[in-house]
């Protein structure tokens, strides 16, 4: 009977210590568990790691700071290579890995290519932060794809008032990069131009893989003696432009027409070096910018400088930052329950049901401004409350068609000092 007693007894505290133990894992596993949001990017096209460094510090700033949920997040990011086939197959291992949105890309053309492909259909969030093309604001997206940065509807529309308010051109030719970006833009600028009461006399394409215009391509530009020619490509290829431009009219004198570029030629450390020193002087053209004197703006330099010692050097910092916290914002929205199941499906699709809520763009659902540096606030807030994300990049009120409402522009000069040149802030222009 106590032999009995004593296995009794031993088998009990075994059953006890192993239920202990197993709900210890449990809790382990539970603590263990991260929100994981994807970064793509083209690393190997860069040694500025100012985006990645922003998202970092964004990720610190909401894990030291709570959690979402009991749960912390986690950034997985990837090298695109600038590479399409190489982005869609990251973004499809990104989602089979768990992730709940990506941010990121290079381009509008890789936005496209990779939504169409595999987000769409995957039900996944992505919001791009430097994706400007027209053509995404009418995307069959499913409510999946956004942005943070200003569509070319809005460049397109300045540029064209620009100039025809400041050179009043009455002989326009635009030559643009055959690819979602160029065509996007042209097409927006063309339209606006001619709305205005200007002829556009050469509407002309070169493909992305150009290095030089030949005299072919630049006689059915100058043939017609253009007073305007807008040119949109990248920097080095503008650059290239600059030069074969000025060897043409050397040989075939005529009065140099005014030149407008755009937000793709404004690289200092590839357009300048490498431009005509002559015919690119007072070049203009316009780039999405952020307002620097603006409180939010200066708080998210201010702690990046605090973090790695420099202020961020790469363009579209402070929208990437945006995009980041949309998300979380609206993560927060949906509310605990949306993260049982841990579906990253079902997870992702109340983000997008959220974006625009807590961005401010719904007119239905307004709260308090929430402002950079204000995460513990926010948790305050939410799920039960409403607000109003107002980022480093400025308002990023969501439309609709995933695009903020409004965007801010530099608009630029290629001037000459000494014997170098350099790009000069003329103003800054909102749209609308």
């Amino acid at each position: 009977m106590k032999r009995f007693k004593l296995v009794f007894t031993t088998t009990i505290l075994f059953l006890l210590l192993l239920a202990r133990c197993e709900e210890n894992e449990t809790t382990a596993d539970t603590e263990s568990e991260t929100i994981k949001i994807g970064f793509l990017h083209n690393f190997s096209n860069t040694t500025d790691k100012s985006r990645l460094n922003t998202l970092l510090m964004a990720v610190e700033e909401v894990n030291n700071n709570g959690d979402i949920f009991g749960r912390k997040i986690e950034l997985v990011y990837q090298d695109t290579q600038g590479d399409t086939n190489v982005i869609k197959q990251k973004a499809t291992q990104m989602i089979a890995d768990g992730i709940v949105a990506i941010l990121g890309l290079n381009g509008s053309t890789q936005t496209l290519v990779m939504s169409k492909a595999v987000t769409i259909p995957a039900g996944i969030v992505h919001i791009g932060h430097l994706q400007t093309s027209a053509s995404i604001s009418s995307l069959n997206d499913q409510n999946l794809v956004w942005r943070t940065c200003p569509s070319d509807a809005f460049q397109g529309n300045i540029a064209a008032k620009y100039v025809v308010d400041t050179w009043n051109p009455t002989n326009v030719a635009v030559i643009y990069v055959n690819d979602t970006y160029g065509k996007g833009l042209a097409n927006v600028f063309k339209t606006k131009i001619t709305e205005l009461g200007k002829t556009v006399n050469t509407f002309k394409s070169f493909e992305s893989s150009a290095t030089n215009f030949d005299n072919t391509f630049l006689n059915e530009i100058f043939s017609k003696k253009p007073d305007l020619i807008y040119v949109v490509g990248e920097a080095a290829i503008t650059a290239t432009f600059t030069v074969n431009a000025q060897v043409y009219l050397t040989d075939n004198p005529q009065n140099i027409p005014h030149i407008m570029g755009c937000d793709a030629t404004y690289n200092s450390g590839v357009f300048l070096p490498n431009a005509d020193k002559n015919f690119s002087v007072g070049m203009r053209g316009t780039k999405p910018s952020i307002k620097k004197d603006a409180l939010n703006y200066a708080t998210f330099v201010a702690n990046f400088k605090a973090k790695y010692g420099t202020e961020p050097t790469a363009t579209a910092c402070a929208e990437i930052y945006d995009a980041f916290y949309l998300i979380v914002y609206a993560m927060l929205k949906a509310g605990e329950k949306t993260f049982e199941s841990k579906d990253n499906k079902q997870i992702s699709q109340a983000i997008a049901q959220n974006l625009k809520r807590i961005s401010g763009g719904d007119q239905t659902y307004q709260g308090p401004t929430i402002n950079v540096n204000e995460f513990s606030k926010a948790k305050t807030i939410l799920p039960s409350g409403e607000i109003n994300y107002d980022g480093a990049s400025g308002n990023v009120d969501l439309d609709e068609n995933g695009d903020i409402k409004s965007g801010y522009y530099e608009l630029w000069e290629v001037v000459k000092s000494g014997n170098e040149l350099k790009f000069e802030t003329k103003t800054y222009i909102q749209y609308p």
